[in-house]
């Protein structure tokens, strides 16, 4: 044990428990949580300026490039993998745009 996520383990925790079986890059998600996820991740995304395709709350090609895009600008090695780092500087990011147009 490491204590660090592999891939299979994130995948399930973002996917839902079906996903290990599914075939690589379907952007089938198996849980309703990961798909409510999936939808925040695409909206902050998109009032960020990254283009995450639809908030469909599916992880597809589109949304897996704005998460890299977004992670490099963020100083991160992009993965395209939705994480507590990424939620956590896009929610701080949704934070600044929301005081800025306050302003």
């Amino acid at each position: 044990l490491t204590g660090e996520a592999t891939e299979a383990l994130l995948t399930r925790l973002v996917l839902g428990a079906l996903a290990i079986n599914a075939p690589s890059g379907a952007g089938a998600v198996q849980s309703p949580d990961a798909e409510a996820t999936i939808k925040q991740v695409q909206r902050m995304l998109a009032a960020s300026g990254y283009r995450p395709g639809p908030a469909d709350g599916r992880l597809r090609a589109e949304t897996v490039t704005a998460i890299r895009a977004f992670e490099q600008d963020q100083g991160l090695t992009p993965k395209g993998r939705i994480s507590a780092e990424v939620m956590g500087r896009l929610q701080n990011s949704a934070t600044r745009l929301k005081a800025a147009e306050a302003n």
